[in-house]
């Protein structure tokens, strides 16, 4: 188990997590680990190996064992994730997720990337570009049945690092869209998976991370109100960019996890590399493609 103060504050440890970023919920599952390592580690750094073999390197007090063993603590115990409804009783709005390991005091992160605006009493006003599920799909369920697959999958874990943890997957009937391996393209197989409810491998620990990554890295409510693409992020047709998707940044310097935030959404140096996913419209669900390169220069900002 994770202990922070069992941690040695004189020693730093450093972490490669290998995978694809070319898959956005690699992508987003390396930014969500950064995320939750900077919540206990404030001197934490992380960046990207851009080149082959990819990968993604973090600087941290916490060993990889440690800080494994606290995220598969996280990602398998349902009752540190809980929802909150407002008043009306209406769908929830956030979700409140404890990662405080045994020796410190509640510390919870609040998730709410699937709507873009809402008003004071928690009323739902538009939904965000990322919501990509629909249907009988709601938030709570897909979240609700990864962790019990992440649950039963737990005991298989022990002597896993963090990028076997990306690989751990699960028969599912439903998921977010962020993985382009879970979908299945009706027009391609000639039959819908999702209409038939068939079960799809479904990479649940990357799927989970990539919640807490999309949050922090690619929020919501970032533009005006009543665009559904003014996440952070997002390109497309609404806003006369072109193609529609999701556009992100390999930063290849150490950061810190705020000037990391930054570093994934624009180019900086020559050493960055910015891919682009389309978005793959599939009836009423829609899901992120695997990324190409477009750009691999530095871009003057204004």
């Amino acid at each position: 188990m994770f202990r922070l103060k069992a941690v040695n504050h004189s020693m730093r440890h450093r972490t490669v997590i290998s995978c694809n970023a070319a898959n956005p919920v690699n992508y987003l599952a390396c930014c969500g680990i950064l995320d939750l390592l900077a919540r206990v580690d404030a001197e934490a750094l992380g960046c990207w190996q851009a080149k082959s073999p990819v990968a993604f390197l973090l600087d941290s007090k916490p060993s990889e064992g440690e800080l494994t063993a606290w995220v598969i603590e996280i990602l398998c115990s349902p009752s540190r994730w809980m929802f909150t409804c407002p008043p009306a009783g209406q769908a929830p709005v956030r979700l409140l997720v404890d990662v405080a390991s045994p020796d410190q005091p509640l510390l919870p992160i609040m998730l709410d990337w699937w709507f873009e605006t809402s008003a004071l009493d928690g009323t739902i006003r538009d939904k965000s570009a990322w919501k990509m599920y629909a249907g009988q799909q709601t938030i709570e369920k897909i979240i609700g049945d990864m962790l019990t697959e992440a649950t039963k999958l737990r005991s298989g874990l022990i002597g896993k690092n963090l990028g076997d943890l990306l690989e751990q997957s699960a028969e599912m009937t439903g998921r977010f869209g962020f993985d382009p391996r879970a979908s299945r393209n009706a027009l391609e197989v000639g039959y819908s998976a999702n209409d038939l409810q068939l079960p799809v491998r479904t990479f649940v620990f990357a799927e989970l991370l990539a919640t807490f990554g999309l949050h922090s890295f690619f929020p919501s409510r970032t533009g005006q109100t009543g665009k559904v693409q003014s996440t952070r992020g997002w390109r497309g047709t609404d806003n006369g960019e072109g193609e529609k998707g999701f556009a992100y940044c390999l930063w290849t310097e150490p950061m810190p996890i705020l000037l990391a935030r930054l570093a994934a959404t624009r180019p900086y140096s020559v050493c960055s590399r910015t891919l682009f996913s389309s978005r793959a419209m599939r009836k009423n669900y829609s899901n992120l493609t695997l990324a190409r390169t477009i750009n691999s220069q530095p871009q003057n900002e204004d």
